[in-house]
């Protein structure tokens, strides 16, 4: 498989999570403009963007196809995490704001960790 086919996945799996946690947002909100365009959903949706710029940036300084895999796995696996932690539980309890606050947490402390291991993982192959 190729770099390119890796940043594509990656990309793609981070998009759809994006998405899918401003759906979650919106349906949990009952579609308020307000609710969906405020600081949570913001907040709810910027992992996936630092995600992205931090993958971004140790492809950079490992430019080979392993740290590629290593982003699109991670990618991946924020996908199966957010669809599990938004989009698959029911929307009645009442305790939604405090989901919307700490997954974020877990996504960014998780592929942060998840990023350093597979970087280290990828210059000790190199070697």
């Amino acid at each position: 498989m190729s770099g390119q086919l890796f940043t594509r996945v990656k990309l793609a799996a981070l998009v759809i999570s994006a998405f899918g946690t401003l759906y979650s947002v919106g349906s949990v909100s009952g579609w308020k403009a307000e609710a969906v365009l405020s600081s949570i959903s913001l907040w709810a949706v910027s992992p996936y963007f630092i995600f992205f710029v931090a993958s971004q940036f140790a492809e950079r300084f490992s430019p080979n196809i392993e740290m590629k895999f290593v982003g699109c796995l991670i990618s991946t696996l924020m996908l199966i995490f957010t669809i599990m932690a938004y989009v698959a539980p029911a929307h009645d309890s009442g305790a939604w704001v405090y989901v919307f606050l700490l997954v974020p947490f877990y996504l960014i402390i998780g592929s942060f960790l998840f990023l350093v291991v597979g970087f280290l993982v990828a210059k000790l192959a190199r070697t």
